[in-house]
C-alpha cells in the first residue's frame, strides 16, 4: 500500500510538472513578442522617439522610413512606407522583418504607424506621456492620403500660377501690339500733315479768304495809323475782328505756300511795329507765335529718323 501510494505520488508529481510546462511555454512565447530583449550593455532597450526619412525608389516612386530611436540615441529600422504607384501620393506601411518587436503591421496611414509605435515604445519601457508626434505632423513628411491632398494642391496652385503669368503676357503682348498700331497711327498722320503743309497748295477759296483778311487787317492797320492809334473810330473794331478772323483761319490747314504767297508774317509784323494799341499788338503776336509754332512741329516731325 505505501508502494502505491508513492508510485501514485510520483504519477501525481509528474503530471502536476507536465501541467507546470505546458503552462509556462505559452507565457514565455507570449511575452517574447512585446517585450524588448536586452542590448549590448545588459540593459532592456527603451525606444524614447521616432524618427524618419524620405526617400526615393529606383522606378521613381517615393518611400518613407520610420526608425524607432532608444534611450542610447540608436536608431533601428522598424516601418516602411512605399508609394502604391509613381506619384500616386498614397502608402502602404509594413513592420521591416529584421525588426523583431511588437505585432505584424499592414495599413495604409500615418495614423496606423504611430498608433502602432506608440504601443511598441510603451512595451519598451517609454512613458505614454513622453511619446509626442506633433514634430512630424509638423515636417513636411505628410505621408498617405494627406500628402496626396498636399501635392494635388501645390499642382493646382503650379498650374493657376503658370496660368496667370502665361495671361499677363498674353495681354502685355496685345497691349503693345495695340500701342505700335497706334503709335504708327499717329506717325503716318503727322508725318502725311507735315508733307501737306510744306508742299500741298490750299484750296483755292481758302487761299483768296486768306489774302483778303490779310489785306483789309493792313489797309485797317494803315487808317487807325493815320488817326494816331486812336480807337474811337470804326477802324480799330474792323482791325480786331480781321486779326481774331485770320487766326481762325490759321486754326484750320494753311499751308507754308499760303503764307509765302501772302506775305503774311511780314504784313503782321508790321502792324505790331507800328500799332501801339496793346490789344494789336497781343494779337499780332499770338498770330506770329502760332505760325513759328506751326513751322517748329512740321520741321521736327519731317526730320526725325522714324
Amino acid at each position: 500500500g505505501g508502494r502505491d501510494r508513492e508510485e501514485g505520488g510520483g504519477s501525481s508529481l509528474a503530471l502536476v510538472s507536465g501541467t507546470m510546462s505546458a503552462v509556462k511555454t505559452p507565457l514565455r512565447g507570449k511575452l517574447g513578442a512585446s517585450t524588448v530583449k536586452e542590448g549590448d550593455s545588459g540593459k532592456p532597450k527603451t525606444y524614447v522617439d521616432l524618427k524618419q526619412e524620405k526617400f526615393h525608389f529606383a522606378d521613381g516612386r517615393r518611400g518613407i522610413r520610420f526608425f524607432l530611436v532608444d534611450s542610447e540615441g540608436k536608431s533601428t529600422l522598424a516601418v516602411l512606407g512605399e508609394e502604391r504607384d509613381t506619384r500616386d501620393g498614397h502608402y502602404m506601411y509594413r513592420k521591416q522583418g529584421s525588426f523583431p518587436f511588437g505585432p505584424d503591421l499592414c495599413c495604409g496611414n500615418l495614423a496606423g504607424v504611430h498608433k502602432w509605435v506608440k504601443q511598441v515604445m510603451i512595451d519598451s519601457g517609454c512613458t505614454d506621456i513622453a511619446i509626442d508626434f506633433k514634430p512630424l505632423r509638423r515636417g513636411n513628411a505628410l505621408g498617405g492620403a494627406a500628402e496626396a491632398s498636399h501635392h494635388k494642391k501645390q499642382r493646382y496652385m503650379k498650374d493657376e500660377n503658370d496660368r496667370l503669368i502665361l495671361q499677363a503676357k498674353e495681354l502685355e503682348l496685345s497691349n503693345m501690339k495695340n500701342f505700335e498700331m497706334q503709335y504708327t497711327s499717329v506717325i503716318k498722320f503727322a508725318r502725311s500733315t507735315a508733307k501737306a503743309w510744306f508742299k500741298d497748295e490750299s484750296s483755292s477759296d481758302r487761299h483768296n479768304a486768306f489774302a483778303s483778311t490779310l489785306d483789309k487787317i493792313r489797309k485797317n492797320a494803315l487808317a487807325l495809323e493815320r488817326r494816331q492809334n486812336k480807337s474811337d473810330g470804326k477802324s480799330f473794331p474792323r482791325l480786331v475782328e480781321e486779326l481774331q478772323r485770320l487766326r481762325i483761319l490759321s486754326d484750320t490747314h494753311v499751308s507754308l505756300q499760303v503764307l509765302d504767297s501772302c506775305n503774311a508774317y511780314s504784313i503782321i509784323d508790321e502792324v505790331e511795329k507800328n500799332c501801339s494799341n496793346k490789344a494789336i499788338v497781343a494779337l499780332c503776336t499770338q498770330l506770329k507765335e502760332q505760325w513759328k509754332a506751326l513751322l517748329r512741329k512740321h520741321l521736327i516731325v519731317g526730320a526725325a529718323p522714324w
